[in-house]
């Protein structure tokens, strides 16, 4: 549960975070770094950094092996981080 925590917190101080989590669990398919940067218009490398950290939280996890274009889904852990802070902040 403090992971689930650490979580929230992490996208509660980077909206650019928050951003990219929200357009992995909207999407039907495993998307890219270079589909993600497209739909929210940031920087790849940016994309790529976000996912690292996201993956290193559990919140996205990678499900292609392939070097190049990896594709991220989210877990079920960072749809929780998503609707927890989703209600947190309906709550303020």
């Amino acid at each position: 549960m403090r992971e689930d925590y650490e979580l929230i917190v992490m996208l509660k101080e980077g909206p650019r975070r928050q951003e990219v989590l929200r357009v992995v669990a909207i999407s039907d398919i495993p998307l890219s770094s270079s589909d993600i940067s497209k739909k929210t218009s940031m920087p790849q490398s940016n994309v790529v950094r976000i996912l690292r950290e996201l993956e290193s939280k559990g919140a996205v996890k990678e499900v292609t092996g392939r070097r190049r274009n990896r594709r991220y889904k989210i877990t079920r852990k960072g749809s929780r981080a998503l609707s927890t802070k989703k209600e947190l902040e309906s709550k303020t």
